[in-house]
């Protein structure tokens, strides 16, 4: 988190039912979902698609061991995706109306 990135985070918990995918009245304890200050909350942030489906399995190949399948697709990740500091930067200005999340840092090789 970058600056006061933290104090609008938690502006923008919002209670939540996971079980009907709803969210609930403010005065509701049952649950929460944090919307990042990138502007979207942790599962939009980890979605997925079949080209990153297709490398991850190639970088892993036949490999068992779960950590060491961790390291593969890290060093992967380190070596191709470069910090995205003009995203950094706009974001910290308060602009969450930036597309972000893996598949947009897959695509374009850019995240933060």
């Amino acid at each position: 988190m970058v600056n006061d990135s933290l104090a609008r985070t938690i502006d923008r918990v919002i209670p939540f039912d996971s079980t009907a995918g709803n969210p609930l009245p403010p005065d509701s304890k049952k649950g929460i979902i944090i919307k990042y200050f990138n502007g979207v909350t942790l599962e939009e942030a980890v979605q997925s698609n079949q080209e990153i489906d297709e490398t991850a399995r190639a970088l892993v190949g036949n490999e068992q061991n779960s950590t060491k399948k961790a390291y593969l697709i890290y060093r992967w990740v380190a070596r191709n995706i470069k910090y995205d500091y003009d995203k950094a930067a706009a974001l910290s200005k308060g602009n969450d109306k930036i597309s972000s999340g893996s598949i947009v840092a897959f695509n374009t090789r850019k995240g933060i």
